[in-house]
């Protein structure tokens, strides 16, 4: 690989320049690429077509499910053209069976129906990378990709769609309605059932480029973001110049002398040279109108200005509204408009098996989208659900018992003294900082159990406490059980006692937060 023949500028682009930068490789080696993917599958199509006989969609069917091995052939011609090597169709073909020799079950397959197919499939067909290591490989390609190889698969089996669809369509234009043909209807006569065959053979030979192209220059795109191509690059023509200046070195001197030389011989020969006046146009004689006076400038302008020039007259011809009042005549209209409408009514009246087909189809599809939308909203959000069904279940059970202990604390009300705060204080000023804090977290909590009917169990920690407290309704409850939890635990565990003012503060929290009303 090398990196000085690189056929396009190395820079970093958004996954949607990538792909249109993969259409313009498309357009500009598409006569190869297209071959290298016809003629195999071509060959394949023709010899299924004789085999299944009036099953023709047989054929059709295996063309589409083999695409990974035709992609093969034209990544392969994409991969050497874009480091400026040369490659025939034939060699292109001949290089398919070993492209996809390791992974080549897998592809067909369990990976069939892969949306960034055109994205990873250079790691194998390419690299030659199977298993673990395929998976890392494509594990750090994948990280920034953003979906954009899935978009694309998506976007081009629309259009390859639309090809087919509107082939048929346009065929069927130019053939009688006797014929009796449908592009729907697989039980129709066996030539047509070949015709729409090969238009969506056609279609998909058409579009494989461009889909090839644009997956492979993703996989561009992501190898020169994570290997640094463009700085490699730069860094080699950085040294090439540094190189090139230093072999150029000893020229300098004679280089000086010469365009000196050349300088002086140019000054001699400007110094010898005399200006060449052009002559004034203001002292032409010859100009006829040099003479003219304003009175007489007005004159001409206006006859000028009266002549045949300035007067013209000019007949539009075009449509405009028919009077209403030739609204009665009964004469039948013959305009194209209208028997176009009328076709298409006589058209739509022999569809009701097809709107019928269509509409169950869309139906079908329809639910199946939904299907997944609900699906993915249960797998994104699984674990809201599980706590959500975890609080249903648990609101369903009998009630528990009301803990008395909690966090190695009493919280029965009884084991409280009637004014908290007035006792913690008094506790606090004696000296017994712990006693006090650790008062006033115990009347707390037997508060968020009795009073605020708060879920506590005996097994909670002091921060399960805070996380239950956060989901009932009062902020201010929660802030101050976050600031008295946090306080108390700096002391009990850290040994580190808060000011007084704190205390104080808290203290008188305690009688807004639990004592109202």
């Amino acid at each position: 690989m090398d990196l000085s023949q690189l056929s396009i500028r190395p820079r970093l682009r958004s996954r949607y320049e990538a792909m249109d930068l993969g259409f313009v490789l498309a357009r500009q080696w598409w006569r190869s690429l297209f071959l290298a993917w016809l003629i195999p599958s071509g060959v394949v199509f023709l010899v299924a077509s004789l085999l299944v006989g009036e099953r023709q969609w047989l054929a059709l069917l295996l063309i589409w499910w083999f695409k990974p091995l035709w992609d093969c052939a034209p990544l392969y011609i994409a991969s050497r053209q874009l480091f400026g090597e040369s490659v025939s169709v034939g060699s292109a073909i001949r290089a398919m069976p070993g492209m996809l020799r390791a992974d080549g079950f897998a592809w067909l397959t369990w990976r069939r129906f892969s949306p960034g197919r055109s994205f990873v499939m250079p790691v194998t067909a390419l690299e030659r990378l199977t298993g673990k290591r395929r998976r890392q490989r494509i594990g750090v390609l994948d990280q920034r990709e953003g979906g954009g190889s899935a978009w694309l698969t998506i976007a081009c089996a629309h259009i390859e769609a639309i090809f087919s669809m509107g082939a048929a369509f346009f065929l069927m234009l130019f053939l009688p309605d006797s014929i009796g043909v449908e592009w729907y209807n697989t039980d129709g006569p066996l030539w047509w059932l070949v015709v729409t065959n090969v238009l969506g053979w056609l279609a998909m030979s058409v579009m494989a480029p461009f889909y090839t192209m644009a997956g492979f220059a993703l996989y561009i795109n992501r190898r020169i973001e994570l290997e640094g191509w463009d700085i490699e690059i730069r860094f080699r023509a950085m040294a090439q110049r540094f190189s090139e200046t230093k072999r150029a070195k000893g020229t300098v001197t004679l280089r000086s002398w010469v365009v000196l030389a050349a300088s002086f011989i140019t000054a001699l020969c400007l110094v010898t040279l005399e200006p060449a006046w052009a002559r004034s146009s203001a002292n032409d004689a010859s100009d006829p109108l040099h003479d003219i006076g304003q009175v007489e400038s007005r004159e001409v302008i206006q006859s000028v200005l009266a002549g045949d020039a300035f007067h013209q007259q000019e007949t539009q011809r075009g449509w405009r509204l028919k009077a209403f009042a030739d609204e009665a005549s009964e004469e039948p209209s013959n305009s194209w408009i209208v028997d176009f409408i009328q076709w298409l009514q006589a058209w739509s009246a022999h569809q009701g098996q097809m709107q019928q087909g269509m509409a169950l189809l869309l139906e079908v599809l329809l639910w199946t989208l939904l299907a997944i939308v609900i699906a993915y909203l249960l797998y994104f959000y699984r674990k809201h659900l599980g706590r959500l069904l975890a609080g249903i279940a648990s609101g369903a059970e009998t009630k528990r018992a009301t803990p008395t202990l909690l966090a190695g604390m009493d919280v029965r009300p009884e084991s409280l003294p009637d004014d908290v705060p007035a006792s913690a204080q008094s506790l606090w000023q004696s000296g017994d900082h712990r006693a006090a804090m650790g008062l006033l977290y115990r009347a707390s909590l037997s508060r968020l159990i009795h009073a605020f009917s708060v879920p506590l169990v005996a097994g909670h920690t002091e921060q399960e406490c805070v996380d239950l407290v956060a989901a009932h309704p009062d902020i201010t409850l929660h802030e101050y059980m976050r600031c008295l939890t946090s306080d108390w635990q700096r002391l009990a565990y850290g040994h580190q006692v808060i000011e007084p003012q704190q205390f104080e503060a808290l203290c008188l929290q305690w009688r807004e937060v639990f004592c109202r009303g």
